[in-house]
């Protein structure tokens, strides 16, 4: 669960789930630096736990959006929420959770390539607002990482799919 380069370069707070799980409690794989410090954790104490280590049981948060985020994770489809989660240290702090299915194809993305859901937060603790407000007003930030992380993905297949071509 030792965060990756590029969660590092990405510079929000990311995790990577285990691909293809059928099941809502998917395993971390890998954390940012900037995760472990939103959640007050360590890649290490996070590697191999649920992804709900983040109680999100808090009645502030939309029941239909818990709903969507969870069907996210298996489908792959991107969901985003203002969600109140728990650091933890049991601290409650507001987020914006994103979460979609990263494609690891060389490719163009299509249904039957392994996909690995991943969770993108912001803390949004401390912003004034509806929760709709707060999503478009990082929603660049969103999508800047979310592009990110898909053409690093797409570049270390290529070149995994290369060296093992010549092996």
């Amino acid at each position: 669960c030792e965060p990756v380069a590029e969660l590092e370069e990405c510079g929000l707070a990311v995790t990577v789930s285990e691909a293809a799980a059928v099941s809502e409690d998917l395993c971390v794989l890998a954390v940012s630096p900037a995760f472990e410090e939103l959640t007050r954790s360590s890649s290490h104490a996070l590697k191999g736990t649920k992804m709900r280590c983040l109680r999100d049981d808090n009645e502030e948060n939309d029941p239909l959006d818990r709903m969507r985020l969870r069907m996210a994770m298996t489908t792959g489809e991107p969901a985003t929420a203002v969600m109140v989660k728990r650091r933890m240290t049991g601290e409650l702090f507001r987020t914006i959770l994103h979460v979609r299915g990263l494609s690891v194809s060389p490719g163009n993305p299509s249904p039957d390539i392994l996909r690995y859901p991943i969770g993108i937060y912001i803390d949004v603790t401390d912003e004034d607002g509806d929760n709709e407000a707060v999503i478009a007003a990082h929603a660049h930030d969103i999508d800047e990482c979310v592009m990110f992380l898909e053409t690093k993905a797409r570049e270390r297949m290529s070149r995994a799919t290369a060296e093992s071509q010549c092996s």
